[in-house]
């Protein structure tokens, strides 16, 4: 058994008032749809007849809540809730007659467990063996809310359990569930991001637990009596800025973290030699490095750099093509990270009448860059390898990326290269 790659993805419109959850005005709230394939393979299976439980818990580092999930997919109608004296919520277990999912007989049930109704942080899906083999692939999938999830993570397990106790005897031991684990980021694929996975594991090797999962090309820390936190949230709670993780496409030649300290108290950089890091230096960060922050905080680093993972990185200038009628009419090197687009006198002027005065802006932040529409003649369209993945209207933004294509009106783009 095993877990495929968990992937995160804008949800579409579609996806989003199907779910009950479209914002005002028809609007889609910006979610993310994050999809878990499970394959359970013949030889996994055990003898006797089993059943599939799938647990997904969502996770944040410390000083933060975790994201709650909400529209579980398969869905699931919630049965018997009941309210007790004190206001608490007591949900039964909601049962769903399965019918062409799975490719199994509708006699399948599949049951779905969620403590809070409208989201929660643990969900588990129970599918039952009795009447036929569980070997095939699965998907399991939910909707996270992209601004609560923006430094949170999922951790899967899939399990096949024996649906009856085996009897021990002498001569064999009870059978050991198969069991399948796996992390994922909670940041959807169109967000600026790191091209591969930062996980930082807090306390000694022996008793490490990860403090965050994900791919930041910024990530501030602050340290203090209740540990490392993230920096923007921990401004009222007696915490002082350590410095902060940031990714970078070549350093020396290579890709990678570097650690960037601010704390007038110096770190100590393990990585072979044990070397001091002062206030203002800035150190590569080797896969397996620790960054002790002091006597009881440090910070194991683990990442392993991809050839090529085709998401967009932190660039500090943007190189754009201009297109009129479908022909390059200009190029533009942007030299700040405050880029104004219109008709005239702008940073990159387009000289049409389809073009507003003000147009739109391109921001860089420690996200990344972004693109403002400020027009209202028209929204414009963000088109991603080829496919429209954006609709941006007035006073929207929306992240881009090297590759991107922005199509501004009928006859005027703009590509990020």
């Amino acid at each position: 058994m095993e877990i495929g790659e968990i992937r995160c993805r804008s949800a579409s419109r579609q996806t989003l008032e199907a779910a009950g959850l479209a914002g005002t005005g028809g609007e889609p709230t910006a979610f993310s749809a994050v999809l878990v394939p499970v394959v359970v393979r013949k030889r996994t299976q055990l003898k006797s007849a089993t059943d599939l439980v799938v647990r997904a818990t969502l996770r944040a580092p410390r000083g933060r809540r975790p994201a709650s999930a909400s529209a579980p997919t398969p869905t699931a109608a919630f049965i018997d809730v009941q309210e007790s004296r004190t206001g608490n919520v007591a949900l039964k277990p909601p049962v769903l007659e399965v019918s062409h999912e799975f490719n199994r007989s509708a006699t399948r049930q599949l049951l779905l467990r969620d403590v809070a109704g409208a989201g929660t942080s643990n969900l588990e899906w129970f599918i039952s063996g009795q009447q036929t083999p569980l070997s095939g692939s699965y998907e399991f999938g939910f909707l996270v809310r992209q601004d609560d999830a923006s430094y949170g993570w999922v951790d899967v397990t899939a399990e096949l359990h024996p649906t009856r106790p085996r009897r021990r005897t002498g001569r064999s031991p009870a059978a050991t569930p198969a069991a399948a684990s796996a992390t994922a980021p909670l940041i959807a694929d169109t967000a600026p991001q790191a091209p591969t996975t930062l996980t930082l594991y807090e306390g000694e090797e022996d008793n490490a637990r990860p403090f965050f999962v994900g791919r930041p090309l910024d990530l501030p820390l602050a340290t203090g009596a209740q540990g490392l936190s993230i920096a923007p949230q921990v401004a009222n709670a007696g915490a002082v800025p350590a410095g902060s993780l940031r990714w970078f496409d070549d350093i020396e030649g290579r890709p990678g973290f570097t650690w960037q300290h601010r704390s007038p108290t110096a770190a100590v950089l393990i990585d072979g030699q044990p070397r001091s890091v002062a206030q203002g230096e800035s150190v590569h960060l080797e896969n397996g490095s620790v960054i002790r922050f002091g006597p009881l905080q440090s910070l194991r680093v683990a990442y392993e750099v991809a050839e090529s993972a085709g998401i967009g990185t932190l660039k500090t200038f943007l190189e754009i093509q201009v297109f009129i009628d479908s022909e390059v009419a200009d190029t533009h090197t942007t030299t700040s990270d405050y880029v104004t687009i219109g008709r005239t006198h702008r940073d990159i002027s387009i000289d049409h009448p389809d073009i507003s005065r003000t147009h739109a802006t391109l921001e860089l932040d420690s996200d990344g860059w972004s693109y403002w529409h400020k027009s209202a003649q028209g929204a414009a369209r963000l088109v991603r390898n080829g496919a429209e993945v954006a609709l941006v209207r007035r006073g929207e933004a929306q992240p881009v990326r090297s590759g991107d294509l922005l199509l501004l009106t009928a006859r005027t783009s703009l590509l990020i290269k």
